[in-house]
């Protein structure tokens, strides 16, 4: 008999997403406004940022950090449910590979983050020091 169930991601997640999208104010038409006008394209660009935050270099990568760090929440909670099952000796969620491929996959994707955090840095601390200068001169 089964002590425990690993728990599994949460799946109302899009739900969750839906709702904060739709307490996020927008100039976005609404979809009756969209089909009342046929130029207007149906889909919808997803973002967590207000519109006037859009040219934002800050804002834009706080945003990155966003959807990267929950994408990356969600893989390791399926490895983790996964793991519990293979140690309670139930039937996995995952096979072997495709949980190695999840994991090479948050790996990479955690990298790209820092890389990107890596540039974004170096460019801030250039900025810095220019300034520094700027007013050494001065």
């Amino acid at each position: 008999m089964r002590q425990h169930r690993a728990a599994l991601p949460d799946l109302n997640f899009g739900v969750k997403i839906m709702e904060q999208k739709n307490s996020i104010k927008s100039e976005t038409p609404s979809k009756a406004e969209v089909v009342a006008d046929a130029r207007m394209p149906l889909h919808d660009q997803f973002s967590w940022l207000h519109a006037d935050l859009k040219y934002d270099a800050n804002a834009e990568f706080c945003a990155l950090v966003k959807d990267v760090t929950s994408g990356c929440k969600t893989v390791l909670e399926l490895l983790h449910a996964d793991s519990l099952e293979r140690d309670a000796d139930e039937r996995p969620i995952l096979s072997p590979q495709k949980a190695e491929y999840l994991m090479l996959m948050a790996m990479r994707t955690v990298e790209m983050l820092s890389d990107s955090s890596g540039r974004r840095i170096g460019i801030m601390n250039e900025a810095a020091a220019e300034a520094q200068r700027a007013k050494a001169t001065s």
